[in-house]
């Protein structure tokens, strides 16, 4: 499982395989071998949901070779091990937003942009505008949600209790 979770490490593809892994009786174990810094939110929880179907019904063993962080870890959590090299770096354990604002380099340039929408939060992260006080409000709420899914998910696949994972969960 190599390279970022999105554009390279496709979560579909592989919870299909997790999934045909799970319901072949010649499978018992299977080792998850990782390099990866993480990437799409939903990919990697995609990922994680997989992986933990998968260690209900067979032993997996995360092995990360080099980068374990982010999302790669998120999915590597449910596994019963994770063994890993020396020199890997593991954990990462936080969400981050972020996107260009571009609508000052528009404005020099003299281009606008129009949008007519069907609700005030319907173009909600546009980089032409900043953002307005209730989008910043909505989205630090979904970071947080997100946060709290990987901290409990960190917990259960670690045997922690969440207060533990806090005190390394510092991104």
């Amino acid at each position: 499982m190599d390279g970022a979770i999105g554009p390279r490490l496709k979560s579909p593809e592989y919870v299909k395989l997790f999934r045909s892994l799970q319901e072949n009786n010649n499978v018992r174990a299977v080792v998850l071998d990782v390099d990866s810094p993480g990437g799409s939110a939903t990919g990697s929880n995609h990922l994680y949901l997989a992986v933990q179907a998968l260690a209900r019904r067979k032993t997996v063993v995360a092995f990360i070779r080099g980068l374990g962080a982010s999302g790669s870890y998120l999915f590597s959590c449910p596994a019963e091990k994770i063994v890993a090299i020396p020199s890997a770096i593991i954990g990462s354990i936080g969400v981050i937003a972020m996107r260009p604002l571009v609508y000052e380099v528009m404005e020099k340039i003299g281009v606008q942009m129009h949008t007519t929408k069907s609700d005030t939060l319907k173009d909600s992260g546009s980089m032409f505008r900043p953002p307005t006080p209730e989008e910043e409000k909505k989205e630090q709420e979904l970071v947080d949600d997100l946060y709290q899914q990987f901290l409990e998910a960190v917990a259960d696949g670690r045997k922690m209790t969440i207060d533990q994972v806090k005190t390394l969960a510092t991104g």
